[in-house]
C-alpha cells in the first residue's frame, strides 16, 4: 500500500548515549542486540491483520514524509549557516529536557542528575500524543528565545502609554509573538491633543507603524511575519471606519473599493498574467494585511439590533472637558459588520460580555477587551498564550473503535504538568518585564483537542450528527473536569496561582453549603477539592495551579505535523492544495481516509489515482465514505453547534471557522451571528468560499484545457494563468 519512500524512519541512535535506557525502556526495544527493519515489521504486521490500522504504528518508529517536511522546515535547529544540526529524535529530548527543569532533579538509573518526568514528556512528545506551540518546539532551550506563541499588549491615551505601545510591539516582534491590541481607550478621529489646536486623526492610524513593524521584522527564531490582532468596541466613535477600513486601499486623500476594482480587472482584456499581477499589487495595497480585525460587541447592543433601536457611541477626553456623542441605528452597523464578513471574511466578532463571564479576576484587573491573533485566547493586557494540543487519533482503541479513556486521562494530567512547567522555565523578554509578571502571577495555560474530525471519522461517527454533537460534548467535559482535577492535584502540591485569593475562584464559604449554581441555578458536581456548575463555566477550589486551562486553538502547522485533521474543524476535502510555508502550494491527501481508500482500490484491482478521479466524478461510490462529510457539506447551525458545545466546557475560548458557500448571502451571515450570541459562543468567525483570491486551503483544481494548476480565483471567478481558460461560478 505505501512505498517505503513515503516514510521518514525515527532512529533510536538518534539520541545521545546516555538517554537510550529510557529509549527501550518506553518502547521495549533492544536497540544493541536486536536491529530490525521497523518499516517491514510494522508492513508484516498490518497484512497479518494483527495490526488494525497503520496510526497504531506511524510516529512510534516512522512519520509521513509530509510530516517530516513541516518539523525540517520549522521546527529542527539550524546552525549560523542554515544547515540543520538535529533530528527529530533529538528535538524531541530537547523540549522534554527543558520543561523538565521546573521539575526536582533526581540521579536515575546512575544516570546524570534528571527529573523522573522527563521519560514521560519525552514518550508524548516522540510518538505524538502531544505537541506544544511552533515556538515551543523551535525555541525551547534555546538562548534568548521564549516558547510563547502569543500576548496581548496594553496601550493608553497618552504620548508616553503610545510610545511604550510602540516599544513593546517592537521588541515582542523579534522575540516570537503574536500580538493582540485593543483600541478601546485611544481617542477617536477630531479629537483635541495636547494644547495645541491640531486634531487627532481616527485610533486606526496608529495601527500602521505596527504594520509595518510586522512585515519588516520576523518572529524570532522561526522566520515568520508578525501576525496581529486588533479589536474595538463597538461603542467607540470609530468603530464605523473601522468595520470598512480594509474593504478600500488608499491613495493620499482618495480611497477606492478594492473589491470592486478586482472586478473590473478581472472582466478586462487584459491577459491572465497582468490581471494576477495587478490584482496581486492591489491585494497587497490593503491596508493593515497582517491584522486580523473583530468588533467587540456587548449585549446591549445585539438587543438593540433584535429590537431594531438606535445605539448610542459616546467616548470623553476629562482632561479636556471634551465630549462626543454619535447615534447610529444598531441594525445599520450590523448590516455593515456582515457585509464586509461576507465580502471578505474581516471583521470577526468578540461578545464582550460572553468573555468576561469567564474573566476570574476582573476585581484585580478589570474587563477584557482583547484576544491573540487566532481569538482563542481572551486577556488582559500582557497575557500571554501558552498552547498544548492532544492529539486525539493517538487515543483510539482501534480494535474497538471508541476513545481509550485512561489513556486520555493520562495524557491530559501530563499535559497540563507540562504547560505548568513551561510557564515555570520560559524564557521571557527583559524588554517587556510585565509579560513574565502576568504569565507566573495567572499561570494560564490553552490546551485543546487536535484531530477531532479524524477521530469521529475512525470511531464511524459522522460530524455534525446527533451522535457527533454528543461524542464532542463528552469529550471537551471529560478534558474540562480531568485537566481541572490534575491542576487542583499540583495547586495542593506547588502552590496556586498567585492571583487566586483575590480571584473569583476562591470560595466564600465551605464548598458543601453551595448547594445550586449561582449563575444558572444548575445542578452542582463536586470533587475532592473543588465544585463546579454541570451547565456552566461557573467553579469553586480550594487549591487550583492555573487560573485558566483549556482552549481550542485552530492547531495549523501544529496539525499538519501530527498527521491530522485541523483542530476542532471538519475535514475541509478529501484532497486539497493548502498555501504554507511562506507561500509554498503544497498538495495534501487526508492520510486516514487514504489507508481505507487504497485498501478498496487493492481489492478491486484499479489504480489509486485513477479510483480517485473516478470518486470525484462520482463514476464510483464506496462505503468508506459514508461517514466522510467535509466542511462545505454542513450547514452553518452544524458549524455553529459543535463551536457552541465545545465552548459550553472550555474556559477561554474556541478559534473555529464557519464555513459558507459562495452562495450564501449577508442574511445568512446576520443569523449566523445572531444565533452564536444566544448560543454562548465568546467569537465567531466567518469564510465564505471563494472570497478571497488567494485560499490558504482549496480544492486541488486544475485547468480543464491545460491541466496547469496556475488558477487566478476572485469574485467566484477562476482563470487559468496559462491559457487564460476561465469560468465563473456566482
Amino acid at each position: 500500500m505505501y512505498k517505503r519512500e513515503e516514510f521518514y524512519y525515527i532512529n533510536p541512535s538518534d539520541l545521545e548515549e546516555k538517554y537510550i535506557p529510557y529509549y527501550e525502556e518506553l518502547f521495549k526495544i533492544n536497540t544493541d542486540k536486536h536491529q530490525i527493519d521497523t518499516y517491514d515489521w510494522v508492513m508484516a504486521l498490518i497484512a497479518e491483520g494483527k495490526v488494525n490500522h497503520i496510526y497504531e504504528y506511524i510516529n512510534m518508529f516512522f512519520m509521513f514524509k509530509e510530516q517530516y517536511d513541516i518539523i525540517e522546515h520549522r521546527y529542527l535547529m539550524r546552525d549560523r549557516f542554515g544547515n540543520i544540526i538535529e533530528t527529530p529524535v533529538q528535538m524531541c529530548d530537547r523540549v522534554a529536557t527543558f520543561i523538565s527543569l521546573a521539575e526536582p532533579q533526581d540521579k536515575i538509573r546512575g544516570l546524570e542528575k534528571m527529573s523522573k518526568w522527563y521519560p514521560l514528556f519525552f514518550k508524548k512528545l516522540l510518538i505524538m500524543e502531544i505537541s506544544p506551540n511552533t515556538p515551543s518546539w523551535v525555541s525551547a532551550g534555546i538562548p534568548g528565545f521564549g516558547c510563547f506563541a502569543c500576548v496581548v499588549v496594553g496601550n493608553d491615551d497618552s504620548l508616553e502609554g503610545l510610545s511604550k505601545w510602540y516599544h513593546d510591539v517592537m521588541y515582542l516582534n523579534k522575540a516570537n509573538f503574536g500580538i493582540g491590541h485593543s483600541l478601546h481607550a485611544i481617542r477617536p478621529r477630531e479629537s483635541p491633543f495636547g494644547k495645541s489646536k491640531i486634531k487627532t486623526k481616527s485610533a486606526i492610524e496608529w495601527l500602521h507603524p505596527i504594520q509595518n513593524l510586522a512585515v519588516n521584522m520576523s518572529q524570532g527564531s522561526s522566520g515568520r511575519g508578525g501576525d496581529n490582532m486588533v479589536t474595538i468596541p463597538v461603542w467607540h466613535p470609530d468603530v464605523i471606519e473601522f468595520i470598512n477600513y480594509k474593504s478600500y486601499i488608499y491613495n493620499k486623500d482618495e480611497k477606492i473599493n478594492a473589491r470592486k476594482i478586482m472586478k473590473l480587472i478581472m472582466n478586462s482584456n487584459l491577459s491572465p498574467k497582468s490581471k494576477r499581477d495587478l490584482i496581486n499589487t492591489i491585494d497587497n495595497s490593503i491596508p493593515l494585511k497582517n491584522f486580523n480585525m473583530s468588533v467587540l460587541i456587548n449585549n446591549k447592543f445585539m438587543k438593540a439590533v433584535e429590537n431594531n433601536e438606535y445605539w448610542n457611541i459616546s467616548f470623553s477626553l476629562p482632561d479636556h472637558n471634551w465630549k462626543i456623542e454619535k447615534t447610529y441605528k444598531a441594525s445599520d452597523i450590523f448590516e455593515m459588520i456582515c457585509q464586509n464578513a461576507w465580502e471578505s471574511g474581516d471583521p470577526g466578532i468578540l461578545f464582550y460580555d460572553r468573555i468576561n463571564m469567564d474573566n476570574v479576576i476582573k476585581k484585580i484587573k478589570n474587563a477584557i477587551y482583547a484576544t491573540n491573533p487566532c481569538g482563542e485566547i481572551p486577556v488582559h493586557p500582557f497575557g500571554v498564550c501558552n498552547l498544548w494540543t492532544i492529539n486525539l487519533v493517538k487515543h483510539i482503541d482501534f480494535y474497538h473503535r471508541k476513545l481509550s479513556l485512561n489513556k486520555l486521562r493520562d495524557t491530559i494530567n501530563i499535559t497540563v504538568r507540562a504547560a505548568d512547567n513551561l510557564t515555570t522555565v520560559n524564557q521571557y523578554p527583559k524588554e517587556v518585564p510585565e509579560i513574565e509578571k502576568s504569565a507566573k502571577e495567572e499561570r494560564r495555560t490553552g490546551i485543546d483537542y487536535t484531530g477531532v474530525a479524524d477521530f469521529l471519522y475512525l470511531c464511524k461517527i459522522k460530524y455534525g450528527s446527533k451522535q457527533g454533537e454528543d461524542e464532542v460534548d463528552t469529550l471537551y467535559k471529560f478534558l474540562r473536569d480531568t485537566a481541572r482535577q490534575y491542576s487542583c492535584k499540583l495547586g495542593k502540591m506547588k502552590g496556586n496561582f498567585p492571583l487566586y485569593r483575590k480571584s473569583d475562584y476562591k470560595p466564600e464559604k465551605d464548598l458543601n453549603e453551595y448547594k445550586k449554581c449561582p449563575r444558572c441555578s444548575s445542578e452542582i458536581e463536586r470533587f475532592d477539592e473543588f465544585i463546579q456548575c454541570s451547565k456552566c463555566s461557573w467553579a469553586k477550589f480550594n487549591y487550583i495551579r492555573n487560573m485558566h486551562l483549556l482552549t481550542q486553538a485552530p492547531t495549523g502547522t501544529r496539525s499538519r505535523k501530527l498527521g491530522v485533521s485541523f483542530g476542532i474543524e471538519p475535514h475541509y476535502y478529501k484532497w486539497w492544495t493548502s498555501n504554507i510555508m511562506e507561500g509554498k502550494v503544497v498538495y495534501n491527501i487526508n492520510r486516514i481516509l487514504e489507508w481505507y481508500l487504497k485498501k478498496d482500490a487493492e481489492s478491486l484491482e484499479i489504480d489509486f489515482i485513477e479510483y480517485c478521479k473516478k470518486i470525484d466524478t462520482k463514476e464510483l461510490s464506496t462505503s468508506i465514505l459514508e461517514n466522510w462529510i467535509e466542511a462545505h457539506e454542513l450547514s452553518s447551525e452544524k458549524h455553529l453547534e459543535i463551536q457552541a458545545i465545545a465552548q459550553k466546557w472550555i474556559d477561554q475560548a474556541v478559534s473555529k471557522t464557519i464555513n459558507l458557500p459562495k452562495e450564501a448571502t449577508i442574511d445568512d451571515i446576520k443569523k449566523i451571528y445572531m444565533m452564536a450570541w444566544k448560543k454562548g459562543c465568546k467569537g465567531i468567525t466567518i469564510y465564505r468560499e471563494g472570497s478571497h483570491y488567494m485560499e490558504a486551503i482549496g480544492k486541488n483544481e486544475e485547468c480543464p484545457n491545460c491541466k496547469s494548476k496556475n488558477l487566478l480565483k476572485v469574485e467566484g471567478c477562476s482563470q487559468c494563468i496559462e491559457c487564460g481558460w476561465s469560468k465563473c461560478s456566482i
